[in-house]
């Protein structure tokens, strides 16, 4: 959508939103698992599982929503439709580059849990 601009001008907006993107959901995901760690009692430990599944998620979409803002990609992704939301799968990245970790996250985010408890 920015892509009219010119590229070090979007790079400095993705960088930016990438930044805040961390500094705003990094503390409330720390705070939660910190909890979680913290205090042994099993119900409560329980509980804030699908409390810190929703708030990666929620970090993820912004990611995306950032990427997509800030740059022109094409996906072309398939067979995401057998996967199961309470399944178990094993990810594996080849870390090529770094933004592999962003296209993972993008692609399967609200398909499985990209964190299991």
């Amino acid at each position: 959508m920015l892509n009219f601009l010119p590229t070090p001008i979007v790079t400095v907006i993705a960088t930016l939103l990438l930044l805040i993107n961390v500094l705003f959901w990094c503390p409330i995901l720390l705070v939660f698992a910190l909890i979680k760690v913290l205090i042994p009692i099993k119900s409560l430990r329980t509980a804030i599982d699908p409390l810190l599944i929703k708030i990666a998620e929620g970090w993820i979409l912004c990611n995306s929503g950032w990427m997509a803002l800030t740059q022109n990609t094409q996906w072309d992704v398939q067979g995401l439709g057998e996967l199961k939301y309470k399944g178990w799968y094993l990810v594996n990245a080849n870390h090529q580059s770094w933004v592999d970790i962003l296209v993972l996250q993008h692609v399967f985010n609200g398909k499985i849990p990209l964190l299991k408890f």
